[in-house]
């Protein structure tokens, strides 16, 4: 048996972190695929007729800029584990952030924060909100400063510590 046959397959664009559609079990997604690529097409195709008519720069543009991610959106048949590699990779790949204490402090009182703790002089919390699946902002604060990431919330290896910000301040 091949091994996709024992995996959840989905018809995604691993740049854009989009997913188009999960693969029916019983199917080897090519009509998966060829539906995502109509869909694209049909997207392509309305997009030039509104830029075609428009007569305001600001949505041209704004069109425009959708077109060009659509024409760089290229859908395949992927595991669902491989789409969860790419999108872990991407959602961590910042680096920390130096930010101003008026940032840390609208976070901090936008929602209430998850995970608040002060501990050796510092102090850190979690946004509420989530990007996608676990991963949230994270704010620190220390006499270094102010700083913030991306981090995956279920993983504390991934969260800002005392450490890295005083290398990075």
């Amino acid at each position: 048996m091949d091994k996709m046959e024992h995996e959840e397959l989905v018809i995604a664009d691993l740049n854009t972190l989009n997913v188009f559609k999960f693969v029916d079990t019983k199917s080897d997604g090519q009509a998966e695929l060829l539906q995502a690529q109509e869909y694209l097409a049909n997207q392509a195709k309305s997009l030039k007729a509104l830029i075609a008519d428009c007569r305001r720069p600001d949505f041209r543009k704004q069109w425009e800029d959708s077109l060009q991610t659509i024409q760089k959106t290229e859908y395949r048949i992927v595991p669902i584990e491989d789409f969860y590699a790419a999108e872990r990779k991407k959602m961590l790949s910042d680096p920390l952030k130096r930010i101003t204490e008026e940032q840390y402090w609208d976070a901090l009182e936008v929602l209430p924060p998850l995970h608040h703790e002060r501990l050796d002089g510092c102090e850190r919390f979690c946004m509420r909100e989530f990007y996608t699946n676990t991963y949230t902002t994270q704010y620190f604060r220390s006499k270094e400063g102010w700083f913030c990431r991306m981090v995956d919330y279920c993983d504390r290896s991934t969260w800002i510590t005392h450490d890295e910000v005083r290398k990075a301040g």
